[in-house]
């Protein structure tokens, strides 16, 4: 067995054996170096011709780029679809301007019709109150109160007859009697509180001598056509012209408005009889007037 062992290690040594087990490595290494350049080349060829030939062309990519040009055509479609979008907001936006510019001319309309509206209802609101005021007098009651009011009022008419009416009368030129007048029985009205009634008659005496009774009778007249009818509350009211006697002074006369004292030439007294109209309360009776106001 020993003597095995040692030919076969000088087998091992001779040079000839390893000669020609290096020459076969080299042969080896020599046909994988020229197959790796033949492959080298045709790739080379290869991507060349797929250079030239244009549209046939393919080209070999990595993973990590394959990802980026994954991720450029999602953001592509991003953008597509966000310029989509703010086309379609734009759009909207122009139409929400148009309804926007349509709203504000229909509620200029509006405005403008609200303020016809109002002007309406208030011309509506008048002649409805003017209406009630004077259905309220239709449906006043034909009687009278059986008690009576009483104003004395010293001032005197100026007036000149009428040119083309007999028993007419009309206030004397560059003459205010009657405005002062009309003002006088107004305030006696309202100091008896009495600017709410209607009157039903009304008897108006005219003060005088004795002598001279038709002025009298003639400035009573002018009294009721001139003044009363300026006054709302004789517009349904009869009346009568009289003679109050001849003037006196010193003595004190009780009046509805008050005291009054002397009764000078050319004033007036009234005895105003109020409608029944349900807003006395209570109504005037028999006893209720003045005891000496003229």
């Amino acid at each position: 067995m020993t003597h095995r062992r040692r030919r076969t290690e000088r087998d091992e040594q001779n040079p000839v054996g390893l000669s020609g087990w290096l020459y076969t490595d080299l042969l080896l290494g020599l046909m994988v170096v020229f197959l790796a350049t033949v492959s080298v080349m045709n790739l080379t060829d290869d991507e060349n011709d797929n250079g030239s030939g244009g549209a046939s062309a393919s080209t070999t990519t990595t993973p990590e780029a394959d990802e980026l040009l994954d991720q450029v055509e999602a953001l592509t479609e991003q953008l597509t679809k966000a310029e989509t979008e703010n086309q379609a907001l734009s759009d909207q936006g122009e139409d929400l301007g148009s309804h926007l510019a349509k709203a504000e001319g229909e509620i200029d309309n509006l405005e403008a019709e609200k303020s016809q509206l109002q002007s309406t209802l208030s011309d509506l609101t008048r002649h409805l109150d003017s209406a009630i005021d004077e259905l309220s007098r239709a449906q006043i009651p034909l009687g009278v109160e059986q008690g009576y009011i009483c104003f004395r009022i010293n001032e005197r008419i100026e007036v000149v007859p009428h040119p083309n009416l007999e028993e007419t009368w009309l206030p004397a030129p560059e003459s205010d009697s009657v405005d002062l007048l009309v003002n006088r029985l107004n305030e006696e009205l309202a100091k008896a509180g009495l600017e709410s009634r209607y009157a039903g008659i009304v008897l108006t005496f005219s003060v005088s001598t004795d002598s001279e009774k038709w002025r009298a009778l003639r400035d009573a007249k002018a009294f009721n056509d001139l003044v009363l009818t300026r006054i709302p509350m004789f517009e349904k009211t009869a009346t009568r012209a009289y003679h109050d006697g001849i003037p006196r002074s010193g003595v004190k006369y009780e009046t509805s408005g008050g005291d009054v004292f002397d009764k000078v030439d050319g004033g007036f007294m009234l005895e105003i009889h109020l409608l029944d109209d349900g807003k006395g309360a209570p109504p005037l009776g028999v006893d209720d007037n003045p005891k000496n106001c003229g």
